[in-house]
This record gives structure tokens, C-alpha cells and sequence, in this order.
């Protein structure tokens, strides 16, 4: 085989894997944006989910409130003192 041969070969062989790498590429391309609207579904879905959940609390909470107005407010209490002890305890490490 003469040199001419050769880099002809070699050429090709070259424009083989450039073609190889661009199928690759394209593939590896469909895949991930396959995967991001998988992605982007299933967000949607739990954070419609988390909202109706929150949603339900925020009712219990208010029909307790209505119900049993001294309890809510001895919790309001005692939940706005721990949260004051843990802050000022933070904070004073220095």
C-alpha cells in the first residue's frame, strides 16, 4: 500500500468516527431532553401535590384555631419561646 493509500485510509477512518461521534452526540442529546421533561412532569406533579398538602394543613390548623382558641395561642406561645431560646443561643456563639 503506498503512503497516498495510506492518508486516504486514514481520511476516512477519520470521517468515520466525526460521523460515529455526531450520531452519539444527537442520541446522547434526545436522551437528556427525554429526561429533563420526565423531569420537569414529575416537579409539577409533586409540587401540585405539596400545595394541595399545605393547603389541607393550613385548613386543620385553622379549624383547631377556631375550635380551641386558648390551646392555639398557649402553642403560639410556647413555639414563638423555643424559637426565641434556639436564636439567641445561636447567636451567641461567637
Amino acid at each position: 500500500m503506498s503512503a497516498q493509500q495510506s492518508e486516504i485510509g486514514l481520511e476516512q477512518e477519520i470521517k468515520n468516527y466525526k460521523s460515529k461521534a455526531k450520531e452519539l452526540t444527537n442520541k446522547a442529546r434526545e436522551k437528556y431532553l427525554e429526561n429533563i421533561n420526565d423531569i420537569k412532569e414529575m416537579a409539577k406533579l409533586v409540587g401540585g401535590e405539596a400545595s394541595v398538602r399545605a393547603k389541607e394543613l393550613v385548613d386543620h390548623v385553622d379549624e383547631f384555631i377556631e375550635e380551641n382558641p386558648k390551646k392555639a395561642a398557649l402553642w403560639g406561645f410556647g413555639i414563638g419561646v423555643g424559637v426565641g431560646i434556639i436564636l439567641t443561643s445561636l447567636l451567641k456563639r461567637d
